[in-house]
């Protein structure tokens, strides 16, 4: 999770691309704020048990992740005080999602017309199905759903990340899998990093990376170059687009050799600030592969 620091670098770099309204930068920066506060009244206790009972160097070596998303502890009290705290904020920046969606959001919340602690589970469980299903019954969007979940579970998942630490740095010379070695996600960008090019995958539920293949298809494993190949702006080629003619998935990805304009990558900015590759990798009928995606744009 950022620290205060990095939430201020993240909102002025975010402001120097000028696509992103005053109002919204300025949401941002309290939801990333408000993560950072909700992450120290975790239970790290009851949390640290799943490192107890995960046989971890037996999960790597048979290719699973090493959270076992079906034995992730999750705490009801944290999540339902996140919830509302999350539907404060929205109150305040009203802009950012529908205000009918919103109120019904709400109203089926106080109801308890679902459990806050079910949406998290499934969205670590990665059950498409239930949020579509939960936002016809509720009658929303089911990206706020999506957003939601997001927004609450990753600082679970940045607790075990630095948890597990030593088993990922472990995993960066035997994994080469195309699915997150902590949660089993899909990659949603790569970085080349800056001295000889190393591809590294970034997992967006969780935020870990880890070593790839260069030339291969992070999908599918596809290999052939023919049906290999990346596109970037002449304008601006810190940014590229891999795309794959076989699976049709496409993976946005920053080159840090061409990075002359700030020190440190964060991820989760470049992913944002790259939104508009998304947009051109979607008209030439490629996907992205993370899960949840398809959900947040509304094609269900």
């Amino acid at each position: 999770m950022k620290n205060s620091f990095q939430i201020k670098q993240q909102i002025n770099y975010l402001k120097k691309y000028g696509q992103f309204l005053d109002d919204y930068l300025e949401f941002y920066q309290r939801l990333l704020q408000l993560q950072q506060k909700k992450k120290a009244k975790l239970n790290r206790e009851k949390l640290s048990l799943l490192s107890q009972r995960t046989e971890m160097d037996h999960r790597l070596s048979a290719g699973l992740p090493l959270i076992d998303l079906n034995d992730v502890y999750i705490d009801d009290s944290f999540v339902n005080s996140f919830f509302r705290s999350l539907l404060t904020l929205f109150k305040r920046y009203p802009a950012q999602f529908a205000a009918d969606d919103i109120n019904r959001l709400r109203r089926a919340f106080l109801k308890k017309e679902f459990v806050g602690k079910k949406l998290i589970k499934n969205f670590v469980a990665n059950n498409a199905t239930y949020f579509v299903e939960l936002a016809r019954q509720i009658n929303i969007e089911p990206g706020l759903l999506v957003f939601m979940a997001k927004t609450i579970s990753l600082p679970f998942f940045d607790f075990y990340r630095a948890m597990f630490q030593p088993q990922l740095s472990q995993a960066e010379f035997v994994w080469f899998k195309p699915l997150c070695p902590l949660c089993g996600n899909a990659p949603a960008m790569a970085r080349l990093e800056k001295e000889v090019g190393q591809k590294f995958l970034w997992c967006s539920t969780c935020n870990t990376q880890w070593t790839f293949t260069r030339i291969q298809c992070p999908f599918c494993l596809n290999k052939n170059q023919d049906q290999l190949r990346y596109f970037y702006d002449e304008k601006n080629k810190f940014y590229r687009v891999y795309v794959c003619d076989n699976c049709m998935r496409y993976l946005k990805t920053i080159d840090e050799r061409e990075n002359n304009h700030q020190a440190d990558i964060l991820m989760t900015t470049e992913d944002m600030a790259s939104h508009f590759l998304d947009e051109l990798a979607a008209k030439e009928g490629f996907k992205n592969a993370v899960w949840w995606t398809e959900i947040e744009k509304n094609n269900v």
